[in-house]
């Protein structure tokens, strides 16, 4: 088993985050939470993790107050991968969902290895 902890940071200011890993190709699990606040008024807020460009899953939560942050429900997956070194990019769900330096996220990707 592999694990690699692709991020656990904050996006830059312009609320990019992104990062790279690499497997031996198989099956992966792959560990997904965050923050992100909504405005002008409360709603949907959520962000989507991209894997090689490709929607891999959303992270989201309802939020009723505007401009309070908020915790995402945490996701975790298990994808099949090929061998080589893959990208993960996250994007905002909507135009309600907001993220800045006082959110922060965790990637944590866990390759499988079946006997």
């Amino acid at each position: 088993m592999i694990i690699t902890n692709v991020w656990n940071d904050s996006p830059s200011p312009g609320g990019n985050l992104s990062g790279n890993f690499t497997t031996n190709g198989g099956y992966v699990q792959i560990f997904f939470a965050g923050s992100a606040f909504s405005a002008p008024s409360g709603g949907m807020v959520g962000v989507n993790l991209l894997i090689d460009n490709n929607l891999a899953t959303t992270a989201r939560v309802y939020t009723n107050e505007p401009s309070s942050h908020k915790s995402l429900v945490p996701v975790s997956i298990v994808m099949k991968l090929p061998a080589g070194t893959h990208s993960a990019t996250i994007t905002l769900l909507n135009t309600q969902t907001h993220i800045d330096l006082n959110d922060l996220f965790t990637l944590v990707v866990t390759e499988l290895t079946f006997s």
